[in-house]
């Protein structure tokens, strides 16, 4: 068993940390980020870093390891006011083409988004997803900044107005013929009961007018400075307490908020494209998302994986078992993360690392057995290059200091 020496390398092409519940997951990403914000490092390798942080615990540890960082940036809807429209597009498309593009994208990540958090009948999904998608469309022919509350309006409209109605209504906006007939179809054969559901869950986003979710949600422009957060020496920390927030906000600002640093990085590698500037002007962000099993439903997380280095962009991920995430999303993990690092497990998936690792560690320990027994702090870990594959070794990851700052 040897210490924590992994290289900024390791780091740069995705990394995977999956282990059991206060195994030393989070501990790890806090290491982590200290590694990439060392001066000398920094020096060396400047980069950004934004951290989702789903527990509250790591952000304060964080800001008090970073308390000296000049350009660290805290974000906490319970205690901080900002506004954040998962709806607004951003990055301010360019140019007509540019706007159908991101529209498209935007509605086709947020449609599963909505249908994911706000669903309360899953064999409804179906329609409910043409309904979302015809709703987001009508309410972008009108502006680039749609809000929840919009959202709220209009399909109070959908259940209340003959179908033909809306359907004239979609026609005047310019939806699509097909998107129009699909949404209104949906409407026509979607139980009441089901959308009256749906139409209470957004209720809880706008209402009352002081609640964390409307004075978060519920203003056309977002006032979060995405641009700076991906500035080299920039390190941004969102803090989504599952004790203090509704589940329902946590998931949607937390896929919503990977979705736009994504548009982001993709629209910064356009711009320097366009520009005739060398790859090397496009500095490396590094996005951590512990509790990732939240995003899990993103299909854009696939694309960032396997594209991500192009634009710019390194992801590491954490969660607690691999049945969270669907088969699909863990072959893309596991063919794209340049490293892997594995805590404390259970059985079944040690069974399946034991096929990444090799079925003993050192030539002859049982790698399903060191898996199942790992002490507190300790991994097995995989480290690739584009050239060779190294052994996997046990490590040992020292515990960063507890935050001693009150969480005011």
């Amino acid at each position: 068993m040897t210490a924590m020496s992994l290289s900024i390398a390791d780091i740069a092409t995705h990394l995977y940390v999956l282990g059991a519940t206060r195994s030393g997951k989070t501990n790890l990403l806090l290491r982590l980020i200290s590694l990439l914000s060392d001066k000398e490092r920094q020096s060396a390798f400047p980069c950004s870093i934004i951290l989702i942080d789903p527990h509250g615990d790591a952000a304060l540890s964080l800001a008090e390891i970073l308390q000296d960082w000049q350009n660290l940036l805290l974000f906490d809807p319970d205690y901080t006011s900002f506004s954040f429209n998962p709806l607004e597009l951003y990055p301010k498309p360019r140019n007509n083409s540019e706007r159908a593009l991101l529209i498209q994208n935007q509605v086709s990540e947020l449609v599963t988004i909505l249908v994911d958090v706000l669903n309360t009948d899953p064999s409804q999904t179906p329609r409910m997803q043409w309904i979302y998608r015809g709703a987001l469309y009508y309410l972008y022919s009108f502006c680039d900044e749609p809000t929840f509350l919009d959202l709220y309006y209009l399909m109070s409209d959908m259940i209340r107005l003959p179908k033909e109605d809306m359907a004239a209504l979609f026609r005047r906006a310019d939806v699509a013929e097909e998107v129009t007939n699909r949404t209104i179809e949906a409407i026509s054969t979607l139980e009441r009961n089901a959308f009256t559901g749906v139409l209470n869950r957004i209720f809880n986003f706008v209402m009352p007018s002081e609640s964390i979710t409307t004075r978060t949600f519920c203003s056309r422009r977002s006032t979060l400075p995405f641009s700076k957060m991906l500035e080299l020496g920039f390190i941004t920390i969102f803090r989504l307490s599952r004790a203090n927030l509704p589940n329902d906000f946590r998931e949607v600002i937390t896929n919503t908020l990977v979705l736009k640093v994504y548009f982001l990085v993709q629209q910064r590698a356009r711009e320097i494209e366009e520009k005739g500037l060398y790859p090397s002007f496009r500095k490396q962000v590094f996005l951590f998302i512990d509790e990732f099993q939240v995003v899990r439903r993103l299909t854009a997380i696939e694309r960032m994986l396997s594209e991500g280095a192009k634009f710019g962009l390194s992801l590491v991920i954490a969660h607690q078992n691999m049945s969270q995430i669907r088969q699909e999303l863990q072959e893309s993990i596991l063919s794209n993360a340049r490293t892997v690092c594995c805590f404390r497990t259970g059985p079944s998936d040690a069974s399946k690392l034991a096929k990444l690792f090799g079925e003993r560690i050192g030539g002859y320990a049982d790698t399903r057995d060191i898996l199942v027994k790992l002490p507190k702090y300790t991994m097995v870990v995989r480290r690739s290059s584009s050239s060779m594959l190294a052994r996997p070794e046990i490590w040992k990851v020292s515990k960063v200091r507890e935050a001693v700052h009150s969480q005011s």
